[in-house]
Formats: C-alpha cells, sequence, structure tokens
C-alpha cells in the first residue's frame, strides 16, 4: 500500500484507521494508538479539517485513551469530535448521540457525575428521535444511565434503565453478544450493591459465559467480570475463590494495560484485602505496597484513595505486631484525611 500511494494519500489513511480499529476491538490499545495517530496526521495534511474522517479519528483517539485509563486525554477529543460534528452535522445526528455518549462516560469515569448524566440523557434524546425503539445502540445508552444512577445510590432508577436496556439486547442482539455480558454485569453489580449475593453471582456468570464465547481468553473485558465474580466471592467469605478471580484479573490486566493503570490499583488492593482477611499478611502487605506505588505516580498527594491505603498498611503492620510502622502509616493516612475532610466530619 505505502508503495502505491504518495505518503500523505488519504487511502493509506483509511488503511491506518482500519488496522487500528481491529487492534482497538482486540484490546491492543498501544497499537491502536500508533496507527490512528498515523491516520489523522495524513487526513490532516490532505483533507479540509471538518472532513467526517477526521472527526472519526478524533473519535477513535479518544476511546483508545479512554480505555487506557487516561480520561482528560480522552476528553479533549471527544471535545474535538463534538465540536467538528456541530459544525457539520444536524442536531439530531447519530453520531453527535455517540459523541455525547463517550462524554458521559468519560466524565462519569472522572467522577464528575453531574456532567455525565446531561451528556447520556442529550445522547438517549437524539436516539430516541432517529433510531427505532429497539435499536441496540439504544440499549448502550440505557446501560450508562443505569450505571451512573448505581454510582449515585439511586437503585431503583439503576434497575429501571437496565431492564430497559436487556429487554432491547434480547430482541435485536444474538444471544452471545458481548453487550449482553455488559448488561448482565450491570444487573450483577446492582445486586451486589444491594447485598443479594446469589443473584449478583448469577448475572456475573451469566456475562462470563458469553465473554468466554465472544472475546479471546485474555480480552480486556473479561477482568470486568472476573473481578466482579472475585468480589462476590470475597463478600462471602469464600476467598480462595475470590482470590482466584482476582488473580485471574490481574494476569490479564497486566497483558493489556500499561504499568500504571489506574484498573491496576484495583487488582492489586483486592488480592492484599483477600490475603489480609486470611492472614497471609507479609503476601497482603505486599499487594497494598503496590497498590500505593500507582496512586502515587496517579494522584495528587492529598488524595482520600491514598489515605484509605496506608491505613490498610497499617492495618497490615499492627496484625504483625509491628507498630511503630503500623503507627507511621495510620498517622500518614490521619494527615492526609484532616486535609481532605471538614473538622466535625465523623
Amino acid at each position: 500500500m505505502e508503495r502505491s500511494f504518495p505518503s500523505i494519500h488519504p487511502t493509506l489513511g483509511i488503511t491506518y484507521g482500519n488496522i487500528g480499529s481491529v487492534h482497538d476491538l482486540m484490546g491492543e490499545y498501544s497499537k491502536a494508538y500508533a496507527y490512528f495517530q498515523k491516520d489523522i496526521k495524513i487526513k490532516k495534511r490532505s483533507l479540509p479539517l471538518d472532513h467526517p474522517s477526521i472527526r472519526t479519528t478524533y473519535g477513535h483517539l479518544g476511546s483508545v485513551y479512554d480505555s487506557i485509563g487516561e480520561y482528560s486525554k480522552a476528553l479533549s477529543y471527544y471535545e474535538r469530535a463534538l465540536h467538528a460534528h456541530q459544525k457539520s452535522l444536524s442536531t439530531n445526528s447519530i453520531e453527535i448521540a455517540s459523541t455525547y455518549n463517550n462524554l458521559g462516560r468519560v466524565t462519569y469515569l472522572m467522577g464528575d457525575y453531574s456532567k455525565a448524566l446531561p451528556y447520556f440523557k442529550k445522547a438517549l434524546e437524539i436516539q430516541k428521535q432517529s433510531l427505532p425503539s429497539y435499536h441496540p445502540t439504544l440499549s448502550v445508552t440505557y446501560n450508562n444511565i443505569g450505571a451512573l444512577h448505581t454510582s449515585i445510590g439511586e437503585y431503583t432508577e439503576a434497575l429501571s434503565y437496565y431492564e430497559k436496556a436487556l429487554e432491547i439486547m434480547q430482541k435485536a442482539l444474538p444471544p452471545n453478544h458481548p453487550e449482553l455480558a455488559t448488561t448482565y454485569n450491570n444487573l450483577g453489580g446492582l445486586c451486589y450493591m444491594t447485598t443479594e449475593y446469589p443473584n449478583a453471582l448469577s448475572h456475573f456468570q451469566k456475562a462470563l459465559k458469553i465473554q468466554q464465547v465472544s472475546l479471546s481468553h485474555d480480552h480486556p473485558s473479561m477482568t470486568i467480570t472476573y473481578n466482579n465474580i472475585g468480589s462476590v466471592y470475597h463478600s462471602l467469605d469464600d476467598y480462595p475463590n475470590a482470590l482466584s478471580n482476582y488473580k485471574t484479573t490481574l494476569e490479564i490486566m497486566q497483558k493489556s494495560l500499561t504499568m500504571n493503570h489506574p484498573s491496576l490499583v484495583i487488582a492489586y488492593n483486592n488480592i492484599g484485602l483477600v490475603y489480609y482477611s486470611m492472614g497471609e499478611y507479609s503476601k497482603a502487605l505486599s499487594y497494598l505496597e503496590m497498590t500505593l506505588e500507582i496512586q502515587q505516580q496517579l494522584l495528587t498527594p492529598v488524595h482520600l484513595s491514598i489515605a484509605t491505603t496506608y491505613s490498610n498498611i497499617g492495618v497490615m503492620y499492627h496484625s504483625t505486631g509491628e507498630y511503630s510502622k503500623a503507627l507511621l502509616n495510620d498517622e500518614k493516612a490521619l494527615e492526609i484525611m484532616q486535609k481532605l475532610l471538614p473538622s466535625n466530619h465523623l
């Protein structure tokens, strides 16, 4: 291909973009990013800046950054995509709805729920006007809104949206479609939050069964399900099964994510806490220290998550009788909390 066309020919950009999309779907995000960068570089030199192909690549780059946990960069590319869409597309364009969904997702992941919900609602409004009532794309937005309601403790609202998503998917998609797994994971998460552990486990296992058929064994999406199953077993005090699922989560993450990805914090922390519950304090301490190391790279020094990890490490040292080290970590946790929390916090 490169021998047949000039180095900035648009067809080369399209080909780079296609290859990047395949790597993205396979969870190979660094490779996807490299091809999308080649794609956008060519397109910016050979096409008008409001060309649909450039808008699409902005969205692809946002998606890659979203997948590797660099949410501020993802947000920047999604905003560029939205700006380009609004200049050249009608207000009820499905592409605009998709970008609103992406903006909602990344602001949700950044914890900015008040911004995320309006984005999701805008996406849903456009989709209801433009798509059939059982179009699969609607189910994605219903899932997103359900997840947000779950995060803010509005479980009745969350269940309503998840059930709408599942109803659409069961009518519109094949039984082993990965999006069905997403909805089962969401329903399981809701049951988990309300301590309905058997129901949660049933939903998570349905999700895993679908993913094992439809995805590669080490696809990054599998980590969510294995981690969810591990959490249920942990809550049921079934530590061997919890540890097995948490370690599978970590193994997949280490193949597909950067060494300081935010998701690794969750994996290391969960394994550490299971080892603590099993009384294996030295192993627990090792994993919690890895948790802290990544948090210190990613977060501000005065962050509640760091305080929590210092507190957990303090508990480990207390359990092993190393009281001076326990005190040191407890004092670090207290110092952060005093800066973050009001003086009358209980």
